[in-house]
Order: structure tokens, then C-alpha cells, then sequence
């Protein structure tokens, strides 16, 4: 009996000079944008019930005392949140923990949604979850490019 050989799920293409290798699933190439909006979907779904919730831990104490965050965004606040640390508009001290980013961001959310905006801020914080399992996705593909489009999950 001769044995045939079946259709390998990869196709090769010819682009000028290089040779492409597409990952396929059939005869159709397998769709990644699926595979990275069930993942952002994904994400978003996982964190959704955190918009009703108020702060916690710190969060208080870093939104609504640290006079930075309460002034939002304003270019005389941009030089100390970049510069000084974590707690320095709420008692003063520069020293231990630096993060501007947080400071930054909750700036930036309280010019754009007021004081008592947490169930808005908690959506950014849903939303910049997402973007982040997205775009490490996307890294993950190109890094991995020559294996399957599921292997990064």
C-alpha cells in the first residue's frame, strides 16, 4: 500500500527574495486578529466587575491626599510628579518609592473625570490591562513568528 501524504497546515509563500511561512488551519490562513480580540474581550470580561468598586489600600491615600493627583494635570504639578516620590504630595517625603506613572495617570484621570470619577478610573485600569495582555500578545507573535499563532498563549 503507498501512503499518501496529507496537506500540512502551513503554506509557503514567495515575497521577493524571502520565503514567508504562514501558520493555516485548512486551506485559510489562521486569523491572529481572532486569537488577540478574544484575548483583549477576555481581559476586559475578567475585570469588569471591579468598575462598582470603591478604592482600596492606598488608593485613598494617594487620590485624594496627594495634592498632585487633587490639582490634576497642570504644567506647575509636571515637574514634582516626574521628580519626587510616590507619597511626596501627601506628606512631604521624597524618599523610598518612585513612580511617576501612577501619579501621572491618576492626574491625568482626575482632569479628565473629576474627583469622585473611581468607576471611570477603574475602567482605564480595565482598558490599560487589556491594551498590556494585547500588545505582549503581539510581541509574543512576532517573537515566536515561525511557530503557531496560539503557542504564546
Amino acid at each position: 500500500m503507498a501512503q499518501t501524504k496529507k496537506n500540512i497546515p502551513s503554506q509557503t509563500k514567495q515575497t521577493s527574495s524571502k520565503v514567508k511561512t504562514v501558520t493555516a488551519v485548512g486551506n485559510k490562513p489562521f486569523p491572529v486578529k481572532w486569537i488577540a480580540i478574544g484575548l483583549f474581550v477576555a481581559s476586559v470580561l475578567l475585570y469588569a466587575n471591579t468598575i462598582k468598586h470603591s478604592y482600596v489600600l492606598d488608593d485613598n491615600l494617594v487620590i485624594y491626599g496627594n495634592k498632585l493627583v487633587k490639582q490634576g494635570l497642570k504644567i506647575s504639578n509636571l515637574a514634582d510628579i516626574f521628580t519626587k516620590g510616590y507619597l511626596y504630595g501627601t506628606n512631604g517625603s521624597n524618599y523610598g518609592t518612585y513612580r511617576p506613572a501612577t501619579i501621572f495617570m491618576f492626574a491625568l484621570e482626575i482632569q479628565l473625570f473629576g474627583k469622585d470619577a473611581y468607576k471611570q478610573q477603574h475602567f482605564m485600569n480595565i482598558l490599560y490591562y487589556a491594551l498590556t495582555v494585547l500588545l505582549l500578545y503581539i510581541l509574543l507573535t512576532k517573537i515566536f513568528r515561525k511557530y503557531h499563532p496560539a503557542f504564546p498563549l
